[in-house]
């Protein structure tokens, strides 16, 4: 599970850094937000760290649940 939540940080990283770039690009749309409004990039980073998390950990709780022994004696 730290795995995959390692991944998802460095991909929210980037991708904010990446976004944070590209803003001059969004001035043109018309909308009621601001490119560089922090609600947006800390509530869109919060959702990806979320689903991030639930993608991690219903897989490891998974594999938890399973019996060594049988796993073993079925390869």
């Amino acid at each position: 599970m730290g795995r995959g939540l390692v991944l998802a940080a460095a991909g929210v990283a980037l991708g904010a850094a990446g976004a944070r770039l590209l803003t001059g690009l969004m001035q043109a749309m018309p909308n009621d937000v601001k490119p560089t409004d922090a609600t947006v990039f800390v509530g869109t980073a919060a959702t990806v760290l979320a689903v991030a998390v639930a993608a991690s950990y219903l897989p490891a709780r998974n594999a938890g649940r399973v019996d060594p022994v049988v796993v073993l004696r079925d390869t």
